[in-house]
């Protein structure tokens, strides 16, 4: 509300308006306060209710437009005195905030996982954006707040990786070459030095045969 005042400091602001009546003279959600009694609305000046009592919990009857404006007023920037008037315009309005808590996940070998939180991070970053701009505050204040995703991103990628690394190279014959691909040469080298070791191992038998 200050920033938008400082913008256009001779407007009122509306936080909410609706028809309230005894029938139903609940229309917020949620409520930052209980609707006004009987009582309370005649002190304010509205002598056309009847007092009554009824199912729903108000005690009167008859209808009235009940909004809850923000305003500051003085006499360089809003030097009139305010007067209302009638309106013809009867459609609910309530200017709101809503929280959403992220999941909690305990088990994130699920493949969901990882775009859920990268859309967490996206949300909690236009977030902060929002509240930038509509407060003005300094955005870099709560970067913890974004960082926590970004952490738990840069966490299940590593391990999605090693994981996948763990399972190229699970029956690969040698660590050198993950594509399993051997290279011809290094083939024929290790044969040779297989052919080479078992002639030397008959050799070393016969050579002991003779000996003895």
């Amino acid at each position: 509300f200050s920033k938008a005042w400082t913008n256009n400091k001779s407007s009122a602001f509306v936080e909410y308006s609706w028809d309230l009546d005894g029938k139903n003279f609940t229309k917020c959600d949620p409520c930052n306060t209980t609707p006004p009694a009987a009582q309370e609305l005649s002190n304010a000046g509205v002598d056309w209710l009847k007092t009554t009592r009824n199912n729903w919990g108000a005690n009167y009857s008859g209808k009235l437009h009940f909004t809850r404006l923000h305003i500051r007023y003085n006499r360089k920037t809003y030097p009139q005195d305010l007067a209302f008037i009638e309106t013809k315009n009867k459609e609910n309005f309530q200017c709101r905030y809503v929280l959403r808590n992220p999941a909690k996940i305990n088990d994130e070998s699920c493949d969901k996982v990882l775009p859920y939180y990268q859309k967490v991070l996206d949300r909690r970053n236009i977030e902060l954006d929002n509240l930038e701009d509509i407060t003005w505050w300094n955005k870099e204040w709560y970067s913890a707040y974004p960082k926590k995703y970004e952490n738990k991103i840069t966490r299940l990628k590593a391990q999605q990786n090693e994981k996948e690394y763990e399972d190229e190279n699970e029956n690969n014959f040698l660590p050198a070459f993950p594509s399993g691909n051997i290279p011809p040469m290094i083939l024929w080298f290790f044969v040779g030095v297989s052919l080479i070791g078992i002639s030397l191992i008959t050799f070393h038998k016969k050579w002991q045969a003779l000996k003895f």
